[in-house]
């Protein structure tokens, strides 16, 4: 009895019985089973559904995340652009600076050299080519703050004698800030 609960029942739905009619489970002179026609015929559609239905998921779980990681990646991505461009612009700017600091010390050998022109200027006499107006010409020196005899005497090429004979000063004399000191007479030096 037991086999016979997992029987099939043919159904057909197609058509009408008159109720005076007996069926049994079985019609055996019917070869055609409606029931697993309309089965097989529900079963290809609902494996497509469902087939479908899991792909729908896949792509779900497996897109949505991924949008927000992609956004994420195209973040990261941009600050990593960014970061890149700011390294640049700092190494650029370690470049700038170690050329001004060269550019200073330059500055300074400049300066020192220039100094150093000044003073050998200052001390070596004057052997340039003058017409004779030029040498005719008075001239005089206005004594700065710190200048010595000794130091305005080299500047022109004078001894320091020459120096208090033109100006007709004693040896004891001593030399003020805003005084004028004659380095050249009109016809001599």
């Amino acid at each position: 009895m037991r086999n016979n609960e997992f029987d099939i029942v043919d159904i057909d739905v197609g058509e009408d019985f008159p109720d005076d009619i007996e069926h049994s489970s079985r019609n055996e002179n019917d070869n055609s089973k409606p029931t697993q026609d309309l089965y097989q015929k529900l079963k290809i559609p609902s494996l497509l559904i469902a087939i479908g239905l899991v792909g729908l998921a896949i792509l779900i779980i497996v897109l949505l995340p991924r949008s927000g990681n992609y956004s994420l990646e195209r973040k990261i991505n941009s600050l990593e652009t960014r970061l890149k461009k700011v390294e640049g612009s700092f190494d650029r700017l370690i470049w700038i600076e170690a050329r001004l600091e060269q550019m200073e010390e330059k500055s300074k050998e400049v300066t020192v050299f220039m100094n150093t022109v000044e003073r050998l200027g200052a001390s070596s006499p004057q052997t340039t080519t003058k017409s004779a107006e030029a040498v005719d010409e008075v001239r005089y020196h206005q004594v700065r703050a710190g200048e010595t005899l000794f130091g305005i005497s080299r500047r022109y090429g004078l001894t320091v004698e020459e120096l208090r004979r033109l100006n007709k000063l004693p040896p004891e004399a001593t030399i003020h800030p805003e005084q004028k000191l004659l380095i050249r007479q009109g016809g001599s030096r």
